[in-house]
């Protein structure tokens, strides 16, 4: 299918599916896709759904049931003329594997606050743009989720760190000093004035 533009299966019955991983995957074509419409209340695999899906620019996933979803991995990876992409509206409460979901979305604003991950046990690379630098990676993991996925500052420290003699939080269990000297990481602080200035 790598040659169409436009594609409408909103006719589609789909009531008996519970697998549409790969479905349009690599459709670098595509320009316009019509979802709203189809059943995918048993659907359970969407992995790699929307993968290479490259020439998209926005489209509706409100249409989308994924109530009894488990499987999101790489399900717009490699969207990267996205600009727009609501995901608001998807239901991630069974969803145990989000494992490179938005790999390479480059161009996308993306806002997975209200994402229920009570369930998920694989976030690797799910929001990794391969040309952005390990810190901005970890920024936008940060603005995104609210918590650090794929490392931590403190670990851009380790090295600088253990030139110095200085330890991370994390070395703790395996010293025997009576004394040391750590370094940490001050994500943010707040200027309290007393009486005095």
């Amino acid at each position: 299918c790598s040659s169409l533009t436009t594609l409408d299966i909103s006719k589609l019955n789909t009531a008996n599916v519970t697998d549409m991983s790969e479905l349009f995957c690599n459709s670098a074509a595509l320009t316009s896709i019509s979802i709203n419409g189809i059943d995918t209340s048993n659907v359970t695999n969407m992995s790699r759904m929307f993968s290479g899906c490259s020439g998209l620019t926005s489209f509706d996933v409100s249409g989308l049931n994924t109530g009894n979803v488990t499987n999101m991995e790489g399900m717009f990876g490699g969207c990267g003329s996205l600009t727009t992409l609501d995901i608001s509206i998807l239901d991630t409460s069974n969803v145990t594997n989000m494992s490179s979901m938005f790999t390479n979305c480059y161009s996308t604003t993306l806002d997975v606050s209200g994402f229920n991950t009570s369930k998920v046990t694989d976030f690797e690379m799910m929001l990794m743009k391969e040309s952005l630098s390990a810190t901005e990676k970890m920024k936008r993991e940060k603005e995104l989720l609210g918590f650090y996925l794929n490392s931590h500052p403190i670990h851009l420290m380790s090295k600088p760190a253990k030139e110095n003699g200085w330890y991370c939080p994390s070395d703790i269990v395996h010293l025997t000093l009576s004394q040391a000297t750590f370094v940490g990481f001050v994500e943010k602080f707040r200027e309290i004035r007393d009486r005095k200035g």
